[in-house]
């Protein structure tokens, strides 16, 4: 992360397993903003508390300037840096969580938030490496592994898609893997996902439910009549 090139004016979001606080420091002397978790044990002293807006609407339940204490690696002796702590509180679950940051003059709701969509990339990326074999790469090459990237992120987003058109009535990954097996079939695929039992007996009779329907908008339907 250190050796990581960011302009001023970036705000990094990473979860709590980040640890090295001297960087925190470095960061902002650099007037780069970040956005962490406070790890469970972290030793902090309150230098100030900020006056709660809105409290019961948003869950924010804290807000105030800490001095927090850490270690250094190099030096081993303990320093401090001044960060700002957010707790807040899920309406719904009642689940409580604690946000440092450097950025104070944004509203602390606005901290939790950007916390929360970088949650959101996690799901993604596990879905991702779960059904389009970006466990591990292909290629060694640079070009190699953007390429099977770029084909995951095309094939994640068409399948999400099919997902809305049929109305969710298969989890994801039985969409793949459904996929996966019907690509050589002569089944429609979104009408066999949509209702399999009326679909299979259909096709007995009319062989032209196949694959290309999924390109039927196409002038003159070249690729049904090639055959």
């Amino acid at each position: 992360m250190s050796e990581t090139i960011l302009p001023a004016g970036s705000i990094v979001v990473m979860d709590k397993g980040f640890q090295k606080f001297n960087q925190y420091q470095a960061w902002t002397e650099k007037e780069i903003g970040f956005v962490t978790r406070l790890y469970k044990n972290g030793k902090f002293e309150i230098i100030e508390n900020f006056k709660l807006e809105e409290i019961s609407e948003d869950g924010v339940i804290k807000d105030c300037k800490i001095l927090l204490s850490y270690t250094c690696q190099k030096t081993k002796k303990i320093e401090t840096t001044t960060v700002r702590l957010v707790a807040y509180k899920d309406p719904e679950t009642g689940n409580e969580l604690a946000f440092i940051t450097n950025l104070f003059k944004i509203k602390a709701i606005t901290v939790c938030m950007l916390y929360k969509c970088r949650w959101i990339i996690e799901p993604l990326f596990k879905q991702i490496k779960q059904n389009f074999e970006l466990t591990y790469f292909l290629s060694d090459s640079e070009n190699g592994i953007k390429t099977q990237v770029w084909i995951a992120l095309i094939l994640n987003l068409l399948f999400s898609v099919w997902h809305k058109i049929t109305k969710e009535v298969e989890d994801f990954s039985t969409l793949v893997k459904v996929a996966a097996k019907n690509c050589g079939s002569y089944v429609n695929y979104l009408k066999f996902i949509i209702n399999p039992t009326i679909l299979i007996a259909d096709v007995k009779v009319n062989i032209r439910k196949v694959q290309l329907e999924l390109f039927g908008n196409l002038k003159g339907g070249a690729f049904l009549n090639s055959t």
